[in-house]
């Protein structure tokens, strides 16, 4: 509003200047995020750019950055997850206050970007910690037991999206990122670890002894699924991170002859 006045007041001349200040203002903007070296423009066939600019972006925004509405990935909280164990037997999983540690390491898996269908496929390793509470409830008891829960493993996250070309105000071309889809495919076997006091509650409890076993051969068989829900869960928050970040960096700070 204040420069929308001042322009009026100024005239023509004034107006153009403070038109040229606005876009002084907004390549700082720019070049401050390049000098922090958050990318490397590639080329989409370079593999090992694109692997050295994920990471490069990973861990220099691993905390966030507000301004650019980069949310912290590493450590990232997740309030809950909940996790159906078994249909038959109504048992469920409620994981809450999760805190995920290893999101700043990913390395790059596939990255393949359609020029003429603007289809982009990302894809990349994660080796996580989990740690957080949860709730075994067994619903045809009426039961639930708590404790802490520790969940390490493996995984590719992907994410499927399409693109466009948004250019702003200022005559800069950004890139658009259209809504996700997002999947996960575990790599080896996860390991689940219960806190003693939730393992000795479901060990004694004389209301479940038909669930117990279930319980136990479920958690060993879905262990992996519970591992991706989280991941999947997670992913949502790194692909936000590079909605935000086209945003605000010209596409070509990305990728080169897009």
């Amino acid at each position: 509003m204040i420069y929308e006045l001042r322009v009026y007041q100024c005239g023509d001349w004034c107006g153009r200047m403070l038109a040229a200040r606005g876009f002084i203002l907004f390549v700082s903007l720019v070049t401050a995020l390049c000098e922090e070296a958050f990318l490397t423009p590639c080329d989409i066939t370079d593999t090992e750019c694109l692997r050295k600019s994920t990471q490069k972006f990973l861990a220099k925004t691993a905390n966030g950055v507000a301004e650019y509405d980069i949310r912290a990935i590493d450590p990232m909280h997740l309030a809950s997850v909940d996790f159906l164990l078994s249909e038959e037997y109504g048992v469920w999983n409620h994981l809450s206050n999760l805190t995920i540690i290893g999101l700043k390491n990913q390395d790059l898996s596939k990255f393949s970007l359609d020029t003429e269908t603007k289809a982009v496929e990302l894809q990349t390793k994660l080796d996580l910690i989990i740690t957080g509470d949860i709730t075994v409830e067994v619903k045809k008891r009426g039961k639930s037991f708590s404790g802490s829960i520790l969940i390490k493993g493996s995984a590719l996250g992907t994410a499927n999206y399409n693109y466009d070309f948004k250019t702003d105000a200022n005559g800069v071309t950004h890139f658009e990122v259209s809504p996700e889809t997002i999947s996960c495919q575990p790599i080896d076997e996860a390991v689940i670890k219960l806190g003693p006091e939730l393992l000795e509650s479901l060990r004694t409890d004389p209301d479940i002894q038909p669930e117990r076993e279930k319980i136990k051969t479920n958690s060993a068989d879905k262990g992996n699924s519970l591992l991706c829900a989280i991941v999947e869960k997670a992913y949502v928050t790194v692909v936000h991170n590079i909605r935000a970040s086209a945003k605000i960096l010209p596409k070509d700070a990305f990728l080169k002859g897009v």
